[in-house]
């Protein structure tokens, strides 16, 4: 992460009594409230992208695939 955006979100965080972890949480659950209000449960599916989305099971393998182009 850029030094000057964290130390921002330091003094930010410091500012409203919240751990930087915490902060950075509360950003991140504003941002995607409606998203993940609005997303079917439990979907594997990425309509935005029409694509399949998989769990990657083995970082090594997920790796090895990409650089065989799979």
């Amino acid at each position: 992460m850029d030094k000057e955006l964290l130390d921002a979100a330091k003094k930010k965080a410091k500012s409203q009594k919240r751990s930087l972890n915490n902060y950075i949480e509360v950003l991140l659950h504003k941002d995607l409230e409606n998203y993940l209000n609005n997303a079917p449960e439990e979907s594997n599916y990425d309509s935005e992208n029409d694509a399949d989305i998989n769990a990657v099971q083995s970082y090594d393998k997920w790796i090895k695939s990409l650089k065989k182009g799979n």
